[in-house]
């Protein structure tokens, strides 16, 4: 393999498929300060300044990679679960129980698989060494995973940004670790006003509204026909790229750089099984879905979670299976209490109707599809079970205990939300919690602090934003070197 990089970098840029993330990187570190030294790695070849391409490297490695054993890798890695980074990857794996013929993927075989995982930790770990801090992806496919665990590895900061709409759908945010954590030393605001206006937005939010608003401003973001078609088949060069790939000289790594082209075959058969899925789900509606729910009915609530998506590919990736953890919970209820389970509004047509027979074979489980409000739902509940999302950021805006089935979240510092330990006592656990008690007045300050805890670390989505993040990545950095020194 050529010489390994030695030069002192101070932000190592990780990019992944999208040339829009490219872009953004590009854009972020043009407004860094001059004396900051950086590098972008990119998926595919670019004429970003300061890049260097995946590509490239395994053009002018690959049989040093190929005859890599896979074997001292994980050696070198003895704490890194390789799988991890895999399982994120919705086009290269299928751990999605009840959604596999909706999703379209295709499948590597293991020998590729551990090609990939070898030849991109090689390509990563040469720049890691050298650098302060690692600023990338938000976890949500192969490349951004991985980034964050070797950064794990190396004991480096691994950063990305991300907006939470739920709290603000203005407002974007620095994270780090492979759970999106913001940032907690970094600050951006002082305290306001502002933060009872913030309040109101979490509990008065609505996705579709927001959506709608959403697509209005970013017009790279367009609506799926009848909410199954890809918007893609409009645009000339995505049509292009579905069909044909990206052309590449070298035939032997043509298939690693088109990880992210879809198949056609599989496109089609899933949207059609999509559509299927709707309309047999619209016809034994009334079947399969309760009619009301006792008035004085104790309810634990489970929303189920919209997949393939980092909340539980990268995150909970042993959780992935709703289905086993719709069993597992309805194994794990105190006498008296039923579980809600309702579909996810965006995944209607993602199941088909064996998915929801099953769960409501469980006599102490009620199914709800899509005609229930999710935030009556919380308000009627007397404890929330997910892997966070809008749901959590309601829960504790109405004052509700929420049980999170990951290790942590974008925000966890809150009395209201607590952690599963252990499967094996979950029923402990969540008999633990439900008699646990917090006054009114704790509730409320839960709320102000949550609220607070965001609107501190938050810059505007739309106005400066690649600036806002190079402000706050230079923070950042000097908050590291600070440390260095010490």
């Amino acid at each position: 393999m050529k010489k390994q990089n030695n030069e002192e970098i101070d932000i190592l840029f990780v990019s992944n498929y999208s040339d829009s993330l490219n872009s953004v990187l590009n854009e972020v570190a043009e407004n860094l300060d001059k004396d900051i030294k950086y590098k972008i790695l990119s998926y595919r070849k670019t004429n970003i300044k300061n890049s260097i391409s995946y590509e490239e490297f395994i053009e002018n490695n690959f049989d040093y990679i190929n005859n890599y054993s896979v074997n001292e890798l994980q050696n070198r890695y003895k704490n890194v679960n390789f799988m991890r980074a895999v399982i994120a990857e919705r086009n290269i794996s299928n751990y999605y129980f009840g959604i596999e013929k909706t999703l379209g993927n295709k499948n590597f075989s293991y020998k590729e698989i551990e090609f990939l995982i070898k030849s991109y930790t090689l390509f990563l770990e040469q720049y890691f060494l050298n650098s302060k801090i690692i600023f990338g992806g938000y976890a949500d496919n192969f490349i951004s995973t991985l980034t964050y665990l070797l950064s794990e590895h190396f004991n480096k900061e691994c950063l990305s940004f991300h907006p939470h709409w739920i709290v603000d759908n203005k407002t974007c945010y620095i994270n780090e670790g492979i759970r999106c954590t913001p940032v907690k030393n970094y600050i951006t605001k002082k305290d306001s006003n502002v933060e009872e206006k913030k309040k109101e937005h979490i509990k008065n939010y609505d996705n579709k509204t927001h959506f709608k608003e959403y697509t209005k401003k970013r017009k790279d973001v367009k609506k799926g026909l009848f909410g199954i078609i890809s918007p893609n088949i409009f645009d000339g060069e995505k049509l292009k790229f579905m069909l044909f790939g990206y052309e590449s000289r070298n035939k032997k790594i043509k298939k690693f750089m088109n990880i992210d082209k879809p198949s056609i075959y599989n496109k089609i058969l899933a949207n059609l099984t999509r559509a299927y899925n709707k309309l047999i789900l619209t016809c034994a509606k009334g079947f399969i879905e309760a009619n009301n729910i006792e008035e004085n009915l104790k309810i634990i609530y489970f929303p189920l979670q919209i997949q393939p998506e980092a909340s539980t590919s990268s995150r909970a990736p042993y959780f992935m299976n709703q289905l086993e953890v719709i069993f597992n919970i309805s194994k794990s209820l105190p006498l008296g209490y039923t579980l809600i389970v309702k579909e996810h509004p965006m995944g209607y047509g993602m199941r088909g109707l064996s998915f929801y027979k099953k769960i409501n074979s469980l006599n102490n489980v009620i199914l709800l599809t899509s005609s229930f409000s999710g935030k009556d739902l919380i308000k009627k509940s007397e404890l929330i079970i997910g892997f966070g999302g809008t749901t959590l950021f309601e829960a504790v805006a109405f004052g509700k205990k929420y049980f999170l089935l990951t290790k942590d979240y974008i925000y966890t510092d809150s009395k209201l939300i607590r952690s599963l330990e252990n499967i094996l006592t979950m029923f402990n656990e969540i008999k633990y919690f439900l008699d646990f008690e917090i006054l009114d007045i704790e509730k409320n300050q839960e709320q102000d602090k949550m609220v607070k805890f965001f609107y501190q670390r938050g810059f505007p989505l739309y106005d400066e934003f690649e600036k806002s993040i190079a402000i706050g990545l230079e923070k950042i950095l000097d908050i590291e070197l600070s440390s260095y020194e010490k």
